[in-house]
């Protein structure tokens, strides 16, 4: 029914963890998802409503996320294909088709997805883990939970140094800074292929197993934090059409900008990293939800399907 195309296909975006040749854990995101998921199940049995609430919509924006990646890779799929059938592709080209604004609504919806789930974190963290040392008043963004935390006197605690880490934009494991502020760039200031300049796409060959195979990279703004501030003081970036297209012209890729595809690919790891992290200080302990004859009512009925009809 999945290859027919009536229900989705079982996907699930891999990632290995450990050195290379030892042995780590390759589907974490899935995993996570499925953590959060029992999580909540587990909050249901206790009849704690708001916890069990607030970990199902956690495995809600994890899925949310999955799916959104999944459509960023189809996306430039789709784009390489017709690239491939066409018999045009040449490396190190600029450009745009038909098929590039699906690539940069898709990375909008993946980064405006992945902000919620951020913010789900942030009110877990304020409701359940460190509460006792928070002001009483409800949390429910990650911007209102750093500020709080940047005023306390003491910043011992493993999850208050984890946060204020990762949320520090000179750091260099800023990840959740880096991650918000291109999140801030799309939502709130322009798409993706208009942040800066006038952006396009680029063929970009690599190399699998040692042999060369075609690809396309999309490059995210190098610093985005520096970039939403001057979108959120000046508004637009250039004083005049002319200038915005004399930058846009400009063929020059700087040597350490990100692919979009590779950059969400691994902040949707490094959020559910931390997810999972969270997920271990949790009051409770996650249980799978369990059947027997009791749970049933009437008799099993099974559904047969013959391919192809």
């Amino acid at each position: 029914m999945q290859a027919d195309g009536l229900y989705p296909p079982s996907w699930r975006p891999f990632h290995k963890i450990g050195e290379k040749g030892a042995k780590g854990e390759v589907w974490p995101v899935t995993i996570c998802e499925e953590v959060w998921g029992n999580l909540s199940h587990a909050a249901f049995k206790k009849d704690d409503w708001y916890f069990q609430d607030l970990a199902r919509r956690v495995q809600f924006q994890i899925t949310s996320c999955l799916w959104e990646l999944r459509s960023i890779s189809e996306t430039y799929a789709r784009e390489l294909n017709t690239f491939c059938r066409l018999q045009s592709y040449k490396d190190n080209q600029r450009f745009e088709t038909q098929n590039s604004l699906f690539i940069y609504m898709a990375i909008h919806a993946f980064l405006s997805n992945i902000g919620t789930l951020r913010d789900f974190l942030a009110e877990f963290i304020a409701a359940f883990l460190i509460k006792e040392i928070l002001p009483e008043k409800r949390i429910t963004k990650m911007n209102s939970l750093i500020k709080e935390l940047r005023k306390l006197d003491d910043k011992s605690n493993p999850i208050v140094i984890e946060i204020l880490m990762a949320a520090n934009h000179s750091g260099d494991n800023g990840w959740l800074a880096q991650m918000s502020a291109y999140r801030d760039l799309v939502v709130h200031y322009a798409p993706i292929s208009h942040t800066e300049k006038r952006g396009f796409l680029t063929t970009k060959s690599m190399f699998v197993n040692g042999m060369e195979v075609p690809g396309i990279f999309l490059p995210l703004p190098v610093n985005p934090h520096e970039l939403r501030k001057k979108r959120s003081t000046k508004g637009a970036l250039h004083e005049s059409v002319k200038e915005w297209i004399e930058e846009s012209v400009s063929t020059d890729t700087p040597q350490d900008a990100k692919d979009a595809l590779d950059y969400c690919h691994w902040v949707l790891f490094r959020i559910c990293f931390l997810a999972a992290q969270l997920a271990g200080f949790s009051p409770y302990r996650p249980e799978i939800p369990t059947f027997s004859k009791k749970d049933l009512i009437g008799p099993i009925v099974t559904a047969h399907y013959k391919s192809g009809t």
